[in-house]
């Protein structure tokens, strides 16, 4: 499962985030290097390994809006069927695709480079760039230029070849006009495209490897031949340069001094007085213009053997920057690496103590449903006895009103009593009237 995003592929099956490569071989065509295969027993597992990858894709913003709108995600199912009769499975792949938004294809495309960038949307407008070019070459015999991006070199067989290929459109019904006439154009140009799919066995499989290790064989040729051509015609254009610009000094040099001997000729025609001694002087200035161009030839040797040590120099110094560059660049992904593996530490430390503190905090949570639910036994608890305590004092105060008319009822009989006894003890001790009067 990858990514591709501005002309980099990312393996959504690992957690690292670096880019991958692709490569060239006579066995699986165009493939990505290293990248992670895992076999799926069940829809459980492939299940979850579509939920990983997606997870891993691409959530940064740009200038013009989330990453994943420029994103391109691939899925590849690798199937094997064994046969009975064959000493080799029949092998075929099942890949899924989801292309960028096609909302672009409504602007001008020129626009778009020179607005996005040239990477951002090349997946998409290569793409759509290869689509329109095999739509109009519905026959065998033709040459495709897949290089165009790392997204067509990876659909080499989904898009016009060994493959059985649908296409699904999505699309609102609010677009706008122009997005539904270039995906309607992009549609049509779909349904023109024609494959070639074969039933892939064993025989099938050895003869589709052989012819692509023909062809992979021609194209290194062909680059090497190109490559050693081109450095001989630049090695030989700048020896012929370097030899023009000597020439042409030298011819200025003789230029100047036989301009100088034909003022001194005019001059010796003009004098018509010592003819022999300016004869000599002629003669003798013959000698010296030989001799100074001796002197140039000797200095132009000397030129010329000073310029290729200068040249050579100049590409030792050349070969030790390039092993400088080399040196730095493995300097820096060693320290890129080191990083990674002391960030991805630190994650797995923060992954610890994140699922320890979370471990503190159900344990945390379930004292405090215990602790709760043992404050609301008490708050029971507080009112049951809250409500005997009030039944207690209304008891305890109906006994005291209750003793207190006891009480006033015990005086009342007493007094009763006490004047029941006054009296009857003054009718018991008084003198009868009669007596009186005796």
């Amino acid at each position: 499962m990858y990514e591709v995003y501005n002309e980099v592929i990312r393996d959504l099956l690992t957690p690292s985030n670096d880019p991958m490569i692709l490569k060239h071989s006579a066995t699986r065509g165009v493939h990505v290097q290293g990248g992670n295969e895992v076999t799926v027993t069940d829809s459980a597992d492939g299940i979850a390994l579509f939920h990983q990858g997606l997870a891993r894709k691409i959530k940064s913003m740009t200038d013009f809006g989330p990453a994943q709108n420029f994103a391109s995600t691939i899925i590849h199912f690798n199937l094997i069927l064994p046969v009975d009769d064959k000493p080799f499975p029949n092998k075929s792949t099942f890949t899924i695709v989801e292309l960028p938004g096609l909302e672009k294809l409504g602007d001008d495309l020129t626009t778009i480079r020179y607005r996005e960038g040239p990477k951002l949307t090349k997946s998409l407008i290569s793409f759509n760039v290869l689509i329109n070019t095999i739509a109009t070459q519905p026959y065998a015999d033709r040459l495709i230029n897949y290089g165009e991006s790392k997204l067509t070199q990876l659909l080499e067989d989904e898009v016009g070849g060994n493959c059985r290929t649908q296409a699904l459109v999505c699309m609102k019904t609010d677009s706008d006009p122009n997005l539904i006439s270039a995906v309607v154009k992009m549609c049509r140009e779909l349904e023109q495209v024609k494959n070639f799919p074969v039933l892939n066995d064993c025989i099938t499989q050895d003869l589709i490897t052989q012819y692509r290790a023909r062809i992979y064989n021609l194209e290194q040729f062909s680059a090497m031949s190109t490559e050693n051509s081109s450095l001989d015609l630049r090695d030989q254009l700048r020896r012929f340069q370097v030899e023009n610009l000597q020439l042409i000094e030298k011819n200025e040099r003789l230029q100047a001094k036989m301009d100088s001997m034909q003022g001194k000729f005019g001059h010796l025609a003009t004098s018509k007085t010592d003819m022999s001694q300016q004869l000599l002087s002629a003669e003798e200035e013959k000698l010296r213009v030989s001799k100074a161009l001796i002197d140039m030839q000797i200095e132009n040797n000397k030129l010329r053997e000073e310029n290729e040590a200068s040249k050579f120099e100049l590409t030792n110094k050349v070969l030790m920057l390039e092993n400088d560059l080399m040196e730095t660049e493995l300097g820096e992904r060693h320290s890129h690496s080191k990083a990674s593996r002391m960030t991805k530490a630190k994650f797995d430390e923060l992954q610890v103590d994140r699922k320890r503190l979370a471990d503190e905090y159900i344990g945390i949570k379930a004292n405090y449903q215990e602790l709760s639910k043992e404050h609301e036994r008490q708050v029971l608890r507080n009112e049951k006895l809250s409500i005997e305590l009030i039944n207690l004092v209304n008891a305890q105060t109906t006994r005291q009103n209750n003793d207190r008319n006891s009480e006033r009822l015990r005086v009342m009989v007493s007094r009763q009593s006490s004047r029941r006894r006054l009296s009857f003890h003054i009718r018991r001790h008084s003198i009868p009237s009669n007596q009186i009067h005796t």
